[in-house]
């Protein structure tokens, strides 16, 4: 069967896509084939992680059925808090390896090349 949570290097899935264009069709195919609701990007140049639910927010306001479809708590409305607060401490500990891994490599460490 498919693979609904394989992401790319940014931690974008299909869901986040479907969400971010609205398409409530894909959203119900996607959730339905076993897509999980609670992933988030992982781009280190983001403010914070986006999940699926806030790309619909931020995009298509008036798409009431795509965000019903993925809130993780009916009675907030909402991703919850402890599903952000773990994408984010995550986020940025991939920032901190990213820009250690930098200052690493200019400084001639582990992995660089030198003529």
């Amino acid at each position: 069967g498919a693979m609904p949570d394989v992401a790319d290097k940014d931690g974008w899935r299909a869901l986040h896509f479907a969400a971010l264009v609205a398409s409530e069709g894909c959203v119900r195919a996607l959730l339905e084939a076993g897509a999980e609701k609670a992933v988030f990007t992982e781009n280190a140049d983001q403010q914070y992680p986006k999940a699926p639910v806030d790309l619909v927010d931020a995009n298509k306001p008036f798409a009431p059925e795509c965000r019903r479809l993925l809130v993780l708590d009916p009675a907030t409305q909402s991703l919850t808090n402890a599903a952000r607060d773990k994408a984010s401490r995550a986020a940025e500990a991939a920032r901190r390896s990213k820009a250690a891994a930098a200052r690493e490599m200019s400084r001639g460490g582990a992995g660089s090349f030198k003529l």
